[in-house]
């Protein structure tokens, strides 16, 4: 099932992205850090858990 949502796009000054929850509410999101080094992933469609 493909879903459509409206997306954005705005000067946000101090901030690299701004993801909502309703395009985050339908992926996969993971957040690690290591190294002082932030990394993100997104999953779509959601394929459930993730074992770490």
């Amino acid at each position: 099932m493909k879903r459509y949502v409206n997306a954005y796009s705005a000067d946000l000054d101090d901030y690299d992205m701004l993801i909502g929850m309703d395009i985050i509410t339908e992926t996969d999101f993971l957040i690690t850090n290591a190294d002082s080094k932030t990394t993100f992933q997104f999953r779509t469609p959601s394929e459930g858990g993730v074992e770490l």
